[in-house]
């Protein structure tokens, strides 16, 4: 248990020393101190009614209605199509939601949509959600969290033809290829 605290911590760029720890459930509470000391932390916090921690919160959280469509369309290129689609399904899903709230005897508000779009480069096999209020802005935001989470973006997909002079090398990308640079300076190419 030791090793996955530390690795979730270490990804957030957390130290589990500056933290508490929170045991909840059944049989947390019994092995908390005994973690806590292992790991350095200073501080256990058992919750009123460790054993149905989990239940209570789903029980008073917030009603929440999720939908998904999936759809892999280019963003340069087909700008208006990918608009389009998008706004499209936007209003489609708040009108469900409208209805589905409307059922529960909940009132539905349009500042209750938080429509989003998982998005990655080409030949990623990752996506990177983030909120949808236009292409433009959603495109701007993938690019800022694609740099903030891996250290690069890649605002441009480059289209050859190309020569592509290195200290070492040239490299030769024919007309129908497209190419990037990725996070190690490898140059990736691919149709």
């Amino acid at each position: 248990m030791n090793k996955a605290i530390r690795v979730v911590s270490v990804e957030k760029g957390l130290d589990v020393r500056d933290c508490s720890l929170i045991a909840f459930g059944g049989a947390g509470p019994v092995h908390a101190v005994a973690l806590a000391k292992e790991l350095g932390i200073p501080k256990v916090i058992v919750p009123y009614a460790s054993g149905v921690f989990s239940a209570y919160g789903i029980m008073v959280s917030d009603v929440q209605l999720d939908y998904g469509r999936t759809k892999i369309l280019r963003v340069s290129g087909a700008e208006e199509e990918a608009e389009e689609f998008v706004k499209k399904t936007v209003e489609y899903f708040a009108a469900e939601a409208k209805r589905g709230l409307t059922e529960q005897d909940i009132d539905f508000t349009d500042a209750m949509l938080l429509p989003s779009l998982d998005m990655r480069y080409v030949g990623q096999s990752y996506e990177i959600n983030v909120g949808f209020k236009g292409l433009e802005d959603a495109r701007n935001s993938f690019h800022e969290c694609h740099s903030r989470l891996y250290g690069y973006a890649m605002p441009a997909e480059h289209e050859g033809a190309a020569i592509i002079e290195g200290k070492d090398s040239t490299v030769v990308v024919l007309p129908d290829m497209r190419f990037s640079v990725d996070a190690y300076g490898d140059i990736v190419i691919f149709k």
